[in-house]
C-alpha cells in the first residue's frame, strides 16, 4: 500500500507542477483564485502545498483545494481524494469522503479517480467487495 500510495503522491506532483503558474503569474493567480477561478485555486493550493513561490502550508493547500473541488474542478477533487483516501500531513483519512471526491472526479472525467475508485472497490478498502 506504502508503494501505492508514493506512486499516486508521485503522479499528482508531475501533474501539479506542469500546470503550476504555466499561465498566470503569481498576482493574476491569486487574484484569480479570490474570484472563485477554480483552476487558480488548485494551482494556488499547489503553491502552498509544494511550497513553491509561497511558504509551503499543507493546510492551506487543502482549503484551497476544497474551494476548487466543490466548484466541479475535478483534479482538485481527485487531490482530495487521494489524500483523504491514504491521509496526509495535514488532512486526516476518511475514506468516505476519499470515496466522495474521487467519485466526483471520475464523474468529471479524471481517469486517475476512475482507476483509484476501481482500486477501491477491488480491495474493499473503502467499500464492500465488488467482484
Amino acid at each position: 500500500m506504502d508503494e501505492r500510495k508514493e506512486e499516486l503522491y508521485k503522479k499528482m506532483q508531475e501533474k501539479s507542477f506542469k500546470e503550476l503558474f504555466r499561465r498566470l503569474t503569481e498576482e493574476e493567480a491569486f487574484a484569480k483564485a479570490e474570484k472563485r477561478d477554480p483552476k487558480a485555486q488548485r494551482s494556488v493550493g499547489d503553491a502552498f502545498y509544494y511550497g513553491c513561490i509561497v511558504e509551503q502550508n499543507k493546510a492551506r493547500a487543502f482549503q484551497w483545494y476544497q474551494r476548487a473541488a466543490e466548484q466541479g474542478d475535478g483534479e482538485a477533487q481527485w487531490i482530495l481524494g487521494i489524500h483523504y483516501l491514504w491521509g496526509s500531513p495535514g488532512l486526516k483519512r476518511d475514506l468516505q469522503t476519499a470515496i466522495k471526491w474521487l467519485r466526483l472526479a471520475a464523474e468529471n472525467g479524471i481517469e486517475d479517480a476512475q482507476a483509484e475508485l476501481d482500486f477501491c472497490y477491488a480491495s474493499g478498502l473503502a467499500v464492500e467487495m465488488d467482484l
